[in-house]
């Protein structure tokens, strides 16, 4: 999905929130959503394994977040990452608290020729793609994007997507932050890119969600993990 400049990878449907005036993102089309089960249309809309991706043309880009108010025992904010292609990036903002007041991050434009001489032509993401890996979970709300970007284009992501679908391990259960859930780090040893439609303690295969899978045309390898069974 599109947004302004940027991609919104992972993401299908963005619900507004008037009086934010920002957009809550969702991993799946709105109709899709509300014909699960009453628990998933709840954890289909956390952020796991979403990102927002785009290519710096000018020297610097900044992003206006918010993560929704937690509920229970949740940490009160989320953490995000943000990677240059295969590799994590600058540690002065990577990782990065996402509140639930609004956090805005200041992306500055750096010389990754260096990770591209290591990487050579081995490469899953090209280096100058920037990604924030978004917090996996909890939802997480977009505002704006600001800056000279444009989106990456596809010679310049994996040619090659894995879809994963399950409960809490899958939606990334356990993992400090979005780059540790094992889903993003099978599809990085792989060298794929990542569709991840996993939600904690609520995967049931619904009709809804089995129809919008079957449907879907643009994934090359899927792993599915329904209750205890992994196929």
């Amino acid at each position: 999905m599109e947004f302004g400049s940027a991609i919104l990878h992972n993401v299908e449907s963005l619900i507004r929130n008037e009086e934010a005036e920002d957009f809550q993102l969702c991993r799946v089309p709105e109709p899709i959503r509300l014909g699960l089960n009453v628990k998933a249309q709840k954890n289909i809309l956390f952020a796991s394994n979403s990102e927002i991706r785009f290519v710096m043309e000018g020297d610097r880009a900044v992003l206006r977040l918010r993560r929704m108010p937690a509920e229970g025992n949740l940490r009160s904010q989320g953490v995000l990452e943000v990677f240059q292609g295969d590799y994590q990036g600058s540690y002065e903002i990577s990782p990065w608290p996402v509140t639930a007041d609004g956090t805005e991050i200041t992306i500055r434009k750096q010389d990754w020729s260096a990770i591209q001489r290591f990487a050579g032509e081995g490469y899953s993401f090209h280096p100058s793609v920037t990604r924030i890996l978004l917090p996996y979970d909890w939802g997480c709300c977009l505002r704006d994007i600001k800056g000279d970007i444009r989106p990456p284009k596809k010679e310049e992501m994996p040619g090659k997507r894995l879809l994963v679908y399950g409960s809490s391990i899958t939606h990334g259960g356990n993992a400090s932050v979005p780059s540790g859930t094992y889903a993003f780090r099978l599809a990085r040893k792989l060298g794929y890119d990542l569709i991840n439609l996993g939600c904690a303690g609520s995967c049931r295969m619904d009709e809804a969600m089995a129809s919008y899978i079957g449907a879907m045309d643009d994934w090359d390898m899927a792993r599915f993990e329904v209750g205890v069974n992994v196929i």
